[in-house]
């Protein structure tokens, strides 16, 4: 289901695409020696079929489909330039799953909590205002930080201001 949703939200839904990777990623994770796949294991198989096909944006889309936000009330940004945007937790998901990959930590479900942490902390600090991006940032380094995940807050507050 979440291949033919991600192949959905990309406009490029095809019953038989969607089994024909479906059917790929079933043999990539059958070559495995393991007796027990994980939730994650799938994920970066079903990430390195896309690659292999050439659907980066898929590929991209695809951890974006298991978060599920619900009840967002924020729903514009402040960007340093003065300038607003729609508020997108896809960003921030983004930037925790960067940071906890160079971190060494390749773990999907940490990084949807995470995320769902932050999104939540600002729907409750500022609910229907506009909220300035240094405040998401702060937001995410108090999370990370919370979850004591230094080295993960460390290479956010690199990533932050490269």
């Amino acid at each position: 289901k979440s291949i033919a949703k991600t192949l959905h939200h990309l406009g490029k839904h095809e019953e038989t695409r969607a089994a024909a990777i479906t059917c790929e990623v079933c043999f990539e994770l059958s070559k495995s020696r393991k007796g027990l796949i994980s939730v994650e294991d799938i994920r970066r198989t079903v990430m390195k079929v896309f690659k292999k096909r050439k659907m980066t944006q898929a590929a991209r889309c695809y951890d974006f489909v298991f978060l599920h936000i619900k009840g967002l009330k924020v729903k514009q940004a402040l960007k340093r330039d003065g300038r607003t945007e729609r508020f997108s937790p896809f960003k921030i998901f983004k930037a925790i799953r960067k940071s906890l990959s160079q971190a060494g930590i390749e773990d999907g479900r940490k990084c949807e909590t995470l995320t769902k942490e932050v999104v939540s902390l600002i729907n409750k600090k500022y609910a229907s205002k506009v909220v300035p991006v240094e405040n998401i940032k702060e937001d995410i380094e108090y999370v990370l930080v919370k979850h004591k995940l230094p080295n993960v807050a460390k290479r956010y507050m690199l990533y932050r201001y490269m």
